[in-house]
């Protein structure tokens, strides 16, 4: 299919410019670049560039903000880039080797937590204290036991790692990431 776009228009899929006058387009949604990018029509030397460095093509999504061209659609509906992108969030990310552990470490501390809740209310109870009483204190003792600040301790931990790795000029983009890292 070819389209004819001028400025205002919205980039309904994804395109490669055949023809163009003073375009620029805002691809902010895409590549989170705040100021319009000049287009062009000249073919690309290099392959699996950077989105931001495809300046010979429109995103779907994406708007024009000056100029006018045609564009032959190479992309529409999941087979353009954004989504991809939207595809990438729906899809279930697997479990970080941390968060698997802190499952574990989450469930072997609940277990605990219940059998000495469970022994202070039977001792409490064998010993002619009151059932409701020993509940009560067996409930509290559970609740107390159990970490809940650990995954907020993990959360800034990792943090912190997205911190030093910045220094270094380190880019990154899941927090979970940092966790394979010394």
């Amino acid at each position: 299919d070819i389209i004819k776009l001028t400025a205002g228009g919205l980039v309904p899929a994804d395109c490669r410019i055949i023809d163009q006058v003073n375009l620029q387009a805002n691809e902010s949604i895409i590549t989170g670049e705040s100021l319009p990018v000049n287009k062009i029509t000249t073919p690309l030397s290099k392959v699996n560039l950077p989105l931001g460095d495809k300046k010979n093509m429109l995103f779907s999504g994406t708007a024009i903000t000056r100029g006018r061209c045609t564009t032959v659609v190479i992309g529409t509906g999941q087979n353009t880039e954004i989504g991809k992108i939207a595809s990438m969030i729906q899809e279930e990310e697997e479990l970080t080797p941390l968060q698997i552990e802190l499952k574990t470490v989450g469930k072997k501390i609940g277990i605990i937590c219940l059998a000495v809740s469970a022994i202070v209310f039977l001792s409490g109870v064998l010993k002619d204290y009151s059932v409701a009483r020993m509940l009560l204190v067996a409930v509290a003792l559970a609740v107390a036991a159990i970490p809940e600040g650990l995954p907020a301790i993990v959360t800034v931990s990792l943090a912190l790692g997205v911190q030093r790795m910045a220094k270094n000029n380190a880019i990154v983009r899941k927090l979970s990431s940092v966790e394979t890292f010394n």
